[in-house]
């Protein structure tokens, strides 16, 4: 099972450098480009920023990320165990 840039990695090493896989199983995978997205682009331009945010807004953009994963959309306990921080 490979997620994100995972995907990417499991492709190549399987693709380009033979490792054997009975079955692979992609989820939300970044494989080509462009890489990453615009709100990890602008996290990682403004650390300092998202740093400083209340944990409700931190907690809402977060939620707000993780249901955008998911092209059939996800029931709001599948969304509350993976927005879970613990």
């Amino acid at each position: 099972m490979a997620h994100d840039f995972g995907g990417a990695v499991s492709l190549r090493a399987h693709l380009l450098h033979g490792s054997p896989v009975a079955s692979l199983l992609l989820v939300d995978v970044v494989a080509l480009r462009p890489w990453g997205s615009p709100f990890f682009n602008l996290v990682e331009d403004h650390p300092d920023v998202f740093a400083r945010l209340p944990e409700a807004v931190l907690a809402g953009a977060l939620r707000a990320y993780i249901a955008g994963a998911s092209h059939r959309g996800l029931t709001e306990v599948q969304l509350d165990e993976l927005a879970a921080r613990g």
